[in-house]
């Protein structure tokens, strides 16, 4: 509109209308776009599913609307005739012919659209480094209490120092306690075990680790010396406790039952984390 309604134009048709205020409305517009563009991009940002992307957009739409379907109404006297009579002022049905300033629409032609290209970037820019932060863990629970079980797997294989094997009787509810962040792995914060009363890191022992493992689609408890079997391969994901598959970021939004391993599976396993 500030582009087609010169000021000159405006005062032959509303003497009596100041020129600043309807900049000012014209801003006030603008600012309301922008104020639209940013609801949709923290909507975007926080949502899980496309879907929910989709249903609160046009929620977010409908409100947006909101201010043009009551100006409507006030027109058709719904809400008194005083606001009836200012919503049908001459001003709002009144037609201007288009400026013919081919210089001054061209330059502010290649102003709109470097502000759409502006507009754009930020959007790329914000998701990418709202995306990289994900990625790093800094949106994550910076530490976990873990609660396990009364499982018990008898003869377990553990690893010691000098590189061999020895069978041990372990219960998970060993590895209760604090379980602070420390790097990521498949996209996902990794949490290590801390000491029982200081919950500071271990110095001579190793701690457990709970991370996600994209092989299983699950989060998994694993300890570095602790195999399924003496014949058995050391790797990345040899989990002795596992979550249900999913595939949320946070881990302490992840639900259903737990697996527990005591030389097979068994399914049901307690757990509790906060």
């Amino acid at each position: 509109m500030l582009r087609m309604i010169s000021q000159k134009s405006l005062k032959s048709k509303f003497p009596q209308m100041k020129f600043w205020k309807f900049v000012f409305s014209a801003m006030v517009r603008l600012m309301l776009g922008y104020a639209f563009l940013f609801n949709m991009f923290i909507i975007i940002v926080q949502s899980d599913a496309v879907i929910d992307i989709f249903y609160d957009l046009l929620a977010l739409q409908f409100v947006e609307q909101l201010d043009d379907i009551a100006f409507q109404l006030c027109k058709k006297e719904a809400f008194g005739d005083r606001l009836s009579r200012a919503g049908n002022k001459k001003c709002f049905h009144a037609e201007f012919q288009r400026q013919h300033f081919l210089g001054r629409l061209k330059k502010i032609g290649m102003f709109l659209k470097m502000l759409y290209f502006c507009n754009l970037a930020l959007a790329i820019m914000g998701l990418t480094y709202i995306t990289m932060k994900q990625r790093s863990g800094d949106y994550q629970a910076t530490s976990i209490t873990v609660t396990f079980g009364d499982e018990l797997w008898e003869k377990a294989v553990v690893e010691n120092v000098a590189g061999g094997f020895y069978e041990h009787d372990l219960i998970f509810s060993m590895f209760n306690g604090v379980y602070v962040q420390s790097g990521v792995h498949d996209g996902r914060p990794v949490y290590v075990e801390q000491r029982k009363f200081e919950q500071t890191p271990y110095e001579k022992w190793i701690g457990a680790e709970i991370k996600y493992c994209r092989s299983e689609c699950r989060w998994v408890l694993t300890h570095r010396n602790i195999r399924k079997s003496m014949t058995s391969e050391k790797l990345d994901c040899d989990w002795i406790f596992r979550s249900p598959e999913t595939t949320d970021y946070n881990l302490l939004d992840v639900s259903g039952s737990w697996s527990a391993w005591t030389g097979a599976i068994v399914h049901g396993a307690n757990v509790s984390l906060a």
